[in-house]
């Protein structure tokens, strides 16, 4: 056990009533996690990234989730009776450990699973309503201001790569591609204009509407008795369903783990579990066709410094556009599989 592990042992771990054994450092760079050997069996020690008010809002959806039927990792309650303990500002929360492999997205049976489990979750998060002391993580009608932005950000990526970049791979990639994204998304901007998605916000609002924002693989354990266990809710937030689906679908094209039939059995899985209407379906095709996570890898490209060895970024961007292609192209019969989605 090294010096923070004494630290944690000290501080943090004498506030619940077990015997420590051992403390090991298994993620770190502020997003810090633990395993901790006790008496009871192994544990895990993780520290959220965010500030007490925002932890309570984190906790508070966690447990409506539990409550409604989703499996989380139990939180162990502090010796207050309290599901986090805070240390120099940071809060820190104590869970079990779950036995589970990560989810194979070449396994079409794993990914029936885990679609059917986000279904549930987004219909087991109806009904939440945020502690009043709570720092609300609300992105409910954001889209909107989102496009506007992310159509600024490839605009701005443009004239740097037309100004800078003119004779690099990424300066070709940039004057090639980009013409056709910053098309793409001014069309997605002046469509959410004409949609239903405003009247999709007020419904998720009067209902309630949680979602993950990093439903991934690596934050997803299924069980031998088959159950989906879902970790790491440090960006969970009040925003609409298909934003959770959109990255798990993105996810997936981009390990290049998929066929032309990937995205229709993906809605049509999700359909079992949580229903949508047709026009919150047609909502929703305008957020997959967002780029949001070559937007997001634009935005840093712009912030880096110049001088900067950038190769790792422009890989990335490289990568992603790519992806955005093949998901572009396999989303042409959208119309069709909703079509049958919904009778």
């Amino acid at each position: 056990m090294g010096e923070s592990g004494r630290n944690l042992q000290n501080m943090i771990l004498k506030k619940y009533n077990f015997k420590v054994q051992d403390i090991i450092l298994e993620r770190s760079k502020g997003r810090e996690i633990w395993t901790v050997a006790t008496e009871k069996g192994p544990m895990i020690l993780k520290k959220f990234c965010r500030l007490e008010p925002r932890t309570k809002f984190i906790i508070a959806g966690m447990e409506h989730l539990r409550k409604n039927g989703i499996n989380i990792p139990e939180i162990y309650p502090n010796v207050d009776n309290r599901p986090y303990t805070t240390y120099k500002g940071s809060c820190y929360i104590l869970m079990k450990v779950i036995n589970g492999r990560p989810p194979r997205y070449n396994s079409m049976d794993d990914l029936e699973t885990i679609v059917n489990e986000l279904g549930r979750f987004h219909n087991a998060s109806k009904g939440f309503i945020p502690p009043a002391e709570s720092n609300i993580i609300d992105l409910l009608g954001k889209w909107p201001n989102m496009m506007i932005n992310g159509l600024r950000i490839l605009r701005c990526s443009y004239k740097i790569g037309k100004e800078e970049e003119k004779n690099t791979k990424i300066g070709e990639v940039i004057l090639k591609e980009l013409p056709y994204l910053i098309k793409r998304t001014k069309q997605l901007v002046l469509a959410l204009r004409i949609s239903e998605y405003n009247s999709w916000v007020e419904k998720a609002k009067r209902k309630g509407s949680l979602c993950h924002l990093d439903y991934a693989r690596y934050n997803l354990r299924i069980c031998p008795d088959n159950r989906v266990y879902i970790f790491d809710f440090d960006t969970l937030a009040m925003e609409l369903p298909a934003i959770d689906i959109r990255k798990l679908i993105y996810h997936i094209y981009y390990t290049n783990i998929y066929d032309s039939d990937t995205i229709r059995k993906i809605l049509s899985w999700y359909q079992q579990s949580n229903p949508l209407s047709k026009e919150e379906w047609l909502v929703a095709r305008l957020i997959f066709l967002y780029p949001i996570e070559a937007i997001n890898l634009f935005e840093k490209y712009i912030k880096m410094n110049r001088k900067q060895n950038m190769d790792n970024i422009i890989s990335l961007i490289i990568k992603s556009i790519e992806t955005e292609k093949k998901l572009y192209y396999d989303l042409g019969n959208y119309d069709d599989i909703i079509n049958k989605l919904v009778m």
